[in-house]
């Protein structure tokens, strides 16, 4: 029974692993939508497929001292030239930078001028992970909970 207890639970944690690796899962949507401010309300946006080997982003844009949010895939954002030429070329989970403002606003608008500031927050550690304010959660945090669970489960078992 033991065996075949701890046997499920490798599978299920392989499985978590296995799926988060196949395709990536981001909230897709700019704060001038309903329920996509700062504090996103997961019933009314729902997640997008980015494809596998992307990062979800999440980009505060402090313009003139209003703060907009803009959410996505990064394979769909680096298409958008505006925020191509500005992110940083350091791309890191769980990491926000500031954009490089090197795109002209002259050509591009909305792009970073003397009295806006972007910045960008990168994450890959699960599906929808762009919600978060701070995305400063990690897969080990996530799975701590599990593994309590697990010990007292099976203790209870014995």
């Amino acid at each position: 029974m033991e065996s075949f207890s701890a046997s499920v639970i490798l599978v299920f944690i392989l499985y978590i692993f296995q799926a988060e690796a196949a395709v990536r899962y981001c909230y897709s949507c700019q704060s001038t939508t309903p329920g996509c401010d700062d504090k996103l309300d997961i019933y009314l946006q729902k997640w997008w497929e980015c494809g596998a080997d992307t990062m979800c982003v999440k980009i505060y844009d402090n313009i003139r001292g209003q703060e907009q949010i803009t959410r996505g895939c990064l394979n769909q954002l680096m298409k958008n030239t505006i925020y191509r030429e500005d992110m940083p070329t350091n791309r890191r989970h769980n990491y926000c930078l500031p954009g490089r403002g090197s795109a002209s606003s002259a050509v591009y608008p909305g792009s970073q001028t003397q009295d806006s500031q972007r910045t960008y927050c990168f994450c890959d550690d699960w599906n929808g992970c762009n919600h978060a304010g701070n995305l400063a959660v990690s897969k080990l945090t996530l799975l701590v909970p599990l593994f309590l669970s697990v010990a007292c489960l099976l203790r209870l078992l014995h």
